[in-house]
């Protein structure tokens, strides 16, 4: 591959990063105007949940997957060791997720906030969602599918924004109704 294809894709893995970031701008300025600061606290707690778990998950996965793929020749065998990865960050995000979803009266007692344990449901999905995905950026670069990755990143980044948008125009119990979007 000549210098100028590797630049393009940087440039286009490093723009698409920038919108997604963008994005996640205006739903962080969006989501603090429009919840309440009872509702926001128990968002954020939630996600607390949901980003102290994540990078645990990462354990539980083989962290140099990208390292046998980008070795590897054969695209049967990068298509097992991908399909093994997944399988394996399904099933731990599943366990982790349920078992979050299970103690759901003692996270929201720890967190001294009662209103957290009605909206547990909602951040373990995310969690497991979270989870599930998190080497998609790694799968997309490593089997050349830089402008899939691209669409998704951009395209997740827009939904949600778009649920919180959605939300706003319905003007009715902001926080359920946004993380039902929010986790649909």
């Amino acid at each position: 591959m000549n210098t100028k294809k590797k630049w393009i894709k940087i440039a286009t893995v490093a723009v698409s990063s920038g919108i997604s970031q963008a994005l996640t701008l205006i739903f962080g300025i969006l989501l603090v105007r429009v919840l309440t600061m009872k509702e926001y606290a128990v968002y954020r707690q939630g996600m607390l949940v949901v980003n102290m778990l994540s990078p645990f998950l990462c354990v539980l996965s083989p962290i140099s997957l990208s390292y046998f793929l980008a070795k590897e020749e054969s695209e049967e065998v990068k298509k097992y060791y991908v399909k093994q990865t997944v399988f394996c960050l399904i099933l731990t995000s599943f366990m982790i997720s349920l078992i979050v979803f299970s103690f759901k009266g003692q996270i929201a007692y720890s967190y001294n906030n009662q209103m957290l344990s009605s909206y547990m449901l909602y951040f373990a999905i995310i969690l497991f969602t979270e989870g599930s995905t998190q080497y998609f950026a790694y799968y997309m670069v490593c089997i050349n599918k830089e402008k899939i990755m691209v669409g998704m990143t951009i395209t997740f980044s827009f939904l949600k924004t778009f649920a919180l948008l959605l939300t706003i125009l319905i003007q009715k119990d902001y926080l359920l109704l946004f993380m039902r979007f929010y986790v649909g």
